[in-house]
């Protein structure tokens, strides 16, 4: 009776381990409809003034990921109407770009799409 006793509490020991290893590995998503729309960064220089807007950006890291985003920038790594990756300290942010260039003045807005959080927790945006 002992070893079978044993044997049972063996075993639902070993199922709680692995349903909580088994949850622990799967990433919790979320979805929003609201986030911070706004001008983040506004840079002057000879050739003119460029605008750094976001849009569905998450509060907690909207400044850092528009500073990021606006290296890239001046790198020339970003595109019009491309999907692309900002790496933050806490967060991953996936999102579109549009550019809109008149006279001296460029606009560069920067839609967030998803959010992929250093938790694991994964928000996207929706319409």
């Amino acid at each position: 009776m002992k070893i079978k006793n044993l044997l049972s509490r063996t075993l639902l020991l070993v199922i709680i381990l692995i349903s909580q290893i088994t949850l622990a590995q799967v990433p919790k998503k979320e979805f929003y409809k609201n986030g911070q729309n706004g001008i983040e960064l506004v840079s002057e220089s000879k050739s003119g003034t460029v605008v750094i807007s976001t849009y569905n950006a998450k509060m907690a890291i909207k400044d850092e990921i528009a500073q990021n985003f606006y290296q890239r920038f001046l790198k020339e790594e970003v595109k019009t109407d491309s999907l692309m990756i900002i790496i933050g300290k806490t967060a991953k942010v996936t999102g579109k770009c549009k550019i809109v260039k008149k006279a001296k003045l460029t606009s560069v807005n920067f839609y967030y799409e998803k959010v992929e959080w250093a938790s694991g927790l994964i928000e996207e945006h929706i319409n």
